[in-house]
């Protein structure tokens, strides 16, 4: 019997989303539908959806099965403090980025949200909002807006470094990220009104 989280569910799930990923090289996720995963994995379409609720809910839980493996390898760096000022710990997420790059490539192309959440309130109250304070801003929603920021463009920067196939080396891309962590748009002239 194929019940929730046995061998065999387990197994179906993998077989589906190594299958999504392998279309992914060749399909845009527009265009892949259920049907073709069910007959290129041999599985019924009753299966697909014990699993998933459609092509979308799919591409989001692989993101959440990749993201706790990347979360994995980037974990040891969220021990330390400032680690958002340290070029090695986007250098993880750019060589893990590049290993899986097809499906972050598809991935990022329907991005609205940063792709971890985990760490990233470290990066409000260890970095954002003291250079905030520092610059005059002490409006919490302004800050968020600053926060928004950040995360948007570290995201947009993957965005672009994936999607010119990742050709500058990882370890440039990651000191360029820190360069603008560490460059404070902050600035009095530049609050809200």
């Amino acid at each position: 019997m194929n019940t929730k989280n046995n061998l065999r569910y387990r197994q179906n799930e993998a077989k589906i989303q190594s299958c999504f990923i392998s279309l992914l090289d060749t399909t845009d996720i527009d265009h892949i539908t259920v049907r073709m995963i069910c007959e290129m994995t041999g599985i019924h379409r009753s299966t697909f959806y014990a699993h998933f609720e459609d092509i979308y809910d799919l591409l989001h839980k692989t993101e959440s099965a990749m993201n706790a493996s990347l979360y994995t390898e980037i974990s040891a760096f969220m021990k330390e403090k400032n680690f958002f000022h340290n070029p090695a710990f986007y250098l993880c997420f750019l060589t893990f980025m590049k290993k899986h790059r097809t499906f972050y490539h598809a991935c990022l192309q329907k991005r609205n949200s940063f792709p971890i959440a985990e760490g990233f309130e470290r990066l409000f109250k260890e970095v954002i909002k003291p250079s905030c304070l520092q610059n005059g801003i002490s409006n919490e929603e302004e800050m968020l807006y600053y926060f928004t920021f950040y995360q948007a463009g570290i995201t947009m920067i993957y965005k672009r470094w994936i999607d010119g196939g990742c050709k500058e080396p990882a370890e440039s891309i990651a000191k360029l990220i820190v360069r603008c962590i560490i460059f404070n748009p902050c600035t009095k002239s530049n609050t809200i009104s």
